[in-house]
């Protein structure tokens, strides 16, 4: 995500490419007679003398060294090579290299004139596109793959010769795409000319067909008339319904046809017409029928040869509506004492009741409307209800008998019958309430039993010769007062057998209690709390010395009493019983004396006491996915003061807005601290956060994030331009913990833990190693190219250092200046000469010169940890 190297738009103007042989601004001369090598030139001739084989006398050779010291590099030993950016296997003339060796993504030839088109080359398909496909220095030739045949149109009709053609692929002037002109020098002929006149014998369309004829001998011509091979069928011919168009006009079998027949609209499509809405043609139209009897053309059911029903409508068409023969006319009994009953014997078929008759046939006697099935039975010897029985004791004026089982003289209400005449063991009495026991009557005394003796309705009451004496239990504690005291068999409803309660307001006062402390006898026993030896020690309270009276305890000192002792607090959080100014919340807390005046075990350190760098950004989370960016959004920083520190005061800002932390948040030396947009870690994702911002929402297509205090900006990172993936946070790596190094995008990789709902980041936790390997192709050699090949590249490089292949020419290749060390030694980066020389370090080697870049803009820090982690992971290609 984060290894492309960083892009660096930055227009160094370099005041000098001086330290042209790696430095010799030392100012001190040369030994030019020197000749370290031993091969025959001295130092001042020899442009490498720790080299034999490098001399004005050698022979170039393939190797990128200047071998016979001319300033030149590989000169006439080289071969000329030709980029192929589209693989085609044709090389850009105007892209050529001169080379030992062919390079990858070159070749030999020179032949391609499109270099960027894989279909553009020698090889390539001609075609009718503008463009020159096979490389001939000719466009849109004939023989393209797609040119188009062309006809010659002499008479500019629009219409070609198709035995005059042309092959191209635009239209060739005087040539169309059309052919089928049967005469190229008259425009009066061709495919879409006009033949109006039936006796002109000329074929202008070129159809083949001419001249005049009436085949039918009808008077009109093959072209004046619609069939010319019967005479009965011309303009003048009679429309008749035969399916032909007899009088040529276009249509067939029209509505005036001689013999049209007439139809009748079927609206309910019963097959029954309706005589008032009627059409003539000579086929049935849809919707209508030949039948013109339908007297309701809306309504299906209702036709000549429906059935007729009770329902007020002519079903049938007859003209009578609910005969008395419709399907499902009622049968009607004579009701002659009219009492609504009906005489079986006397009946008719209607739709409606006749007047006189009834839909019931139950009726016993049709001459006396008291008597019928509604009836009521009564004791006169009458089958008054028609049920064919007589004074059964279901008769209204029966008398209810009481069964006497148990023979105490009294009947039993749940055992009766009604008659119109005394049962045997029946009584007009109904005041016994058990018959089956001879001594529970009315008459008989009342026992504590749960039986009602003397039937009265109630059981066990008050009066009975055996009831109890009960305390009103006001509490529901189990025990009652003496003063509410109540006699019956059973408890009352808030009673109990015991009395002695001394406080029947409440539950927990009563003489089985335990005595506690809350100003109350429990017990009932006359002592109270501290003074009753039997007050239950886990009750009381512990109190704490307050010997300096602030009105918070210390543990030193402690009393475990009901009531608060003198100079005792139920507080014990005081930090320091001796000094009055010290206890928990205390307004007058003075950092770094020495004192915690408010207990909360922090003297620490504020804002103000940090630096530039000393709060870093180390992860940051713009894209959650769990959840909604406005819900998950966070970003983390480092304490890296070595300071326990209350941020009180930070400021956070992005583009476009800030917000500023206003309450005390402590973060430990070394600890991590988690900013969310959305506190709540139940619906942020799942993220513990120390404080939650409001204002900015940070951009998933990049941000700007600052964290400031007054005039000090601790840390600063623009992640503008960053790949940001959904629901993974960006992490810096451990390495990478800082201000300056934090800037660098190749330092920051996608986090590889998980957190919360499931999105990935170490929110307030150390970040994952993000397993960095820097190569010299894709890390240093764009740092190369900003800062160094200006002077050191091509023929002219300076002092011979060409860093257009920085690996080549650096790792364990020695340098010049300080010949015990290489440019680069892998795996040690303080023992490495171009290191040296850009952090200004070279004279601790042996050294000397410029810094590099001299005069022009210097690597930032983040870059130069970039060099350094390259060598030390052993400077890779």
């Amino acid at each position: 995500m984060f290894r492309t190297p960083l892009i660096l738009a930055l227009a160094l103007t370099l005041a000098a490419c001086g330290d042209k042989s790696e430095g010799d601004d030392s100012g001190e001369p040369s030994d030019t007679t020197t000749d370290a090598d031993g091969d025959g030139f001295s130092e001042g001739e020899d442009c490498d003398d720790s080299n034999p084989a490098i001399n004005p006398e050698a022979f170039e050779e393939c190797d990128a060294v200047d071998n016979n010291c001319d300033g030149t590099i590989d000169e006439g030993v080289t071969a000329a090579y030709y980029a192929d950016v589209d693989s085609d296997g044709y090389g850009d003339a105007d892209a050529a290299v001169d080379a030992c060796d062919l390079p990858s993504g070159y070749v030999e030839n020179s032949d391609d004139c499109n270099d960027a088109d894989i279909a553009v080359s020698p090889d390539g398909e001609e075609v009718c596109d503008g463009i020159d496909n096979d490389c001939d220095d000719s466009t849109d030739e004939a023989d393209a793959a797609d040119a188009l045949i062309w006809y010659a149109d002499a008479d500019t009709d629009g219409y070609g010769d198709e035995k005059a053609t042309q092959t191209a692929c635009e239209q060739p002037k005087g040539y169309v795409d059309v052919a089928e002109d049967c005469d190229d020098t008259d425009k009066r002929y061709n495919p879409g000319a006009a033949e109006e006149d039936c006796t002109d014998p000329a074929d202008y369309n070129c159809d083949g067909s001419v001249g005049y004829a009436d085949a039918d001998s009808d008077g009109f011509a093959a072209c004046e008339e619609c069939d010319d091979t019967d005479e009965a069928i011309n303009p003048d011919g009679t429309e008749i319904c035969d399916n032909q168009d007899n009088d040529c006009d276009g249509d067939t079998d029209e509505d005036d046809a001689t013999d049209a027949s007439t139809w009748y609209a079927d609206t309910d499509s019963d097959t029954y017409g309706d005589a008032d809405i009627t059409t003539v043609a000579c086929n049935q139209p849809s919707g209508y029928v030949s039948d013109d009897t339908d007297c309701d053309d809306t309504d299906t059911a209702i036709n000549p040869s429906a059935t007729e029903y009770c329902n007020g409508d002519d079903d049938n068409c007859d003209g009578t509506t609910d005969e008395d023969t419709a399907a499902d006319a009622l049968t009607w009994y004579a009701d002659t004492d009219a009492d609504f009953f009906g005489d079986a014997d006397t009946s008719t078929l209607s739709c409606q009741r006749p007047s006189g008759y009834s839909a019931d046939d139950t009726d016993c006697d049709d001459t006396d409307a008291a008597i019928n099935p509604d009836a009521d039975e009564e004791c006169d010897a009458v089958d008054n209800n028609c049920d064919g029985t007589i004074d059964e004791d279901t008769a209204i004026d029966a008398d209810t008998w009481y069964r006497d089982a148990d023979v105490d003289g009294y009947g039993s209400p749940d055992s009766t019958t009604d008659s119109c005449s005394q049962p045997s063991g029946y009584l007009a009495d109904d005041s016994d309430c058990d018959d089956a026991n001879n001594d529970i009557n009315p008459d008989a005394d009342e026992e504590c039993d749960t039986v009602d003796n003397d039937c009265d309705g109630d059981t066990d009451e008050d009066d009975a010769i055996d009831a109890s004496t009960w305390y009103g239990d006001g509490d529901s504690d189990g025990y009652g007062a003496d003063i509410d005291a109540a006699v019956s068999c059973d408890a009352p409803t808030g009673y109990v057998s015991a009395g002695g309660d001394c406080d029947d307001g409440d539950s927990g006062t009563n003489p089985g209690a335990t005595e506690i402390c809350d100003g109350n006898d429990n017990d009932c026993d006359s002592a109270t709390d501290d003074a009753d030896s039997s007050l239950d020690t886990t009750t009381t309270t512990t109190w704490y010395s307050d010997v300096d009276g602030d009105t918070y305890g210390s543990t030193t000192f402690t009393l475990d009493r009901c009531d608060q002792p003198t100079n005792y607090v139920a507080d014990d959080t005081d930090c320091d019983d001796s000094d009055a100014d010290v206890y928990p919340g205390a307004p007058d807390e003075v950092y770094h004396d020495g004192v915690d005046q408010d207990c909360d075990d922090f003297d620490g350190y504020t804002l103000d006491d940090l630096s530039a760098g000393d709060l870093v950004i180390t992860e940051i989370m713009p894209n959650p996915d769990a959840v909604n960016d406005s819900a998950g959004e966070y970003f983390e920083i480092y304490n890296a003061s070595g300071l326990e520190v209350d941020v009180n005061g930070l400021e956070f800002a992005d583009n476009a807005s800030s917000d500023t932390v206003s309450e005390t948040v402590v973060v430990a030396a070394d600890g991590y601290l988690v900013f969310a947009i959305n506190g709540d870690s139940a619906t942020n994702g799942g993220i513990d956060a120390d404080f939650d911002w409001s204002g900015p929402a940070l951009s998933n297509s990049g941000d700007l994030i600052t964290l400031t205090y007054g005039t000090v900006t601790f840390d600063e990172v623009d992640y503008s331009g960053w790949d940001v993936s959904a629901g993974i946070s960006l992490s810096i790596d451990p390495d990478y913990v800082d201000m300056d190094a934090n800037d660098y995008g190749p330092h920051w990789c996608e986090a590889s833990s998980t957190y919360g709902d499931g999105d990935s980041g170490t929110p307030g936790d150390a970040n994952d190693d993000c397993g960095f390997t820097y190569s010299a192709a894709v890390d240093i050699q764009p740092l190369m190219d900003s800062y160094c090949t200006r002077c050191h590249a091509g023929g002219g490089a300076s002092a011979g250092l060409d860093l257009s292949d920085v690996w080549d020419v650096t790792v364990e290749v020695t340098s010049g200046q300080a010949t015990s060390y290489s440019h680069v030694e892998p795996y040690d980066a303080p023992a490495s000469y171009l290191y040296a020389k850009m952090i200004g370090d070279q004279s601790t080697l042996g050294g000397y010169g410029n810094d590099m870049p001299p005069g022009g803009s210097a690597p930032s820090s983040a870059e130069i940890a970039v060099i350094e982690a390259w060598i030390a992971e052993g400077a890779l290609q």
